[in-house]
């Protein structure tokens, strides 16, 4: 009690720290904010593409990798038919599919309607690592999987030039939107990029 007295001490007597405390916790809950809800909706798509397989996907499926982390484990057919699924819609791994009657293809307007379009149909950039590391541990196909990179490199140069757009537009042209240079899709694209040439 004493530690949290003194703290919140230390925070009043110094705005700024208080300031810049407080956005790190805001910038921790949205962190963790989002990491629910695409789980959500990984398990929810993964959920939908087994739903007629008859297979219950539980943790008494996982396993730790050699990092420690948890990873559920599929049989390979259905690795094969999730990457399948998502590299159909590869053209923009988006919060929603152009088919469900909620989707918004376009990111703009005023605040109210660019928040309708964030997780209703924009197309998120940091995915493409997962699914670039998905397809090369299902397929072993290097160079395919870094084929999926390629407009990336295109991009470094047109919107936040040396770096890597939030989310983009879910109906072609793909503008990009949001964010224009994005950390963690950043990291997903040097982290994909890098993946191939330390594959098995």
């Amino acid at each position: 009690m004493k530690t949290i007295k003194s703290a919140l001490r230390s925070l009043t007597a110094n705005p700024v720290k208080a300031t810049l405390t407080l956005l790190t916790v805001g910038l921790g809950v949205a962190v963790l904010i989002l990491a629910i809800s695409v789980s959500t909706f990984l398990s929810r798509t993964l959920s939908a593409a087994l739903e007629g397989e008859g297979i219950i996907i539980t943790f008494a499926n996982a396993q730790r990798n050699d990092q420690g982390d948890l990873e559920i484990v599929m049989p390979p057919q259905i690795d094969q038919g999730v990457v399948d699924i998502v590299r159909s819609e590869v053209d923009g791994l988006r919060s929603i599919a152009p088919e469900d009657p909620a989707y918004v293809g376009h990111y703009g307007g005023d605040q109210r309607l660019r928040d309708l379009a964030y997780h209703q149909g924009s197309a998120w950039s940091w995915l493409i690592g997962p699914f670039v590391s998905a397809h090369l541990r299902v397929y072993g196909d290097r160079e395919r999987a870094r084929s999926f990179l390629q407009p990336f490199i295109h991009h470094l140069a047109d919107h936040g030039v040396g770096s890597v757009s939030e989310i983009f537009d879910g109906d072609p042209p793909f503008t990009p939107r949001g964010c224009i240079a994005q950390a963690w899709s950043v990291a997903e694209v040097l982290r994909a990029w890098q993946e191939p040439l330390r594959f098995p």
